[in-house]
């Protein structure tokens, strides 16, 4: 099968293990490449500088003292390409604080996996 997305390179930044392990295989099915599936944010902007993405999809809760949120607000400092929001979170104040850095996609869990790889391939 012919990879439909071009090898881009996504860091996964999820604190639900299940659903980075379900993300990274449907993406990897897809052409992706997975160049990181962490929890927390310091190991996020460690894999992002090491190893740096195409796209990252970026939880907003997350393990750790750092949410992701600002997590995003540090990688989009060091030239982060796309960002992609997956939370669980559809309150008014997340999206609020979400949208401060940008008009970035916003989805709900549980992942509308059409959605997601219509917003990475665009």
């Amino acid at each position: 099968m012919e990879s439909i997305m071009n090898d881009k390179k996504v860091l996964i930044v999820e604190d639900e293990k299940i659903t980075a392990l379900f993300i990274e295989h449907f993406l990897s099915s897809k052409g992706c490449e997975i160049v990181g599936s962490v929890t927390n944010a310091l190991d996020a902007l460690t894999t992002f500088e090491s190893k740096q993405p195409d796209i990252v999809l970026m939880d907003v809760i997350l393990h750790g003292e750092a949410n992701g949120i600002q997590c995003a607000e540090q990688m989009l400092s060091r030239n982060l390409k796309k960002l992609i929001f997956i939370t669980s979170n559809s309150d008014a104040k997340t999206r609020e604080s979400a949208s401060k850095l940008g008009d970035y996609p916003y989805l709900i869990k549980p992942l509308d996996m059409k959605k997601l790889l219509d917003l990475i391939q665009s």
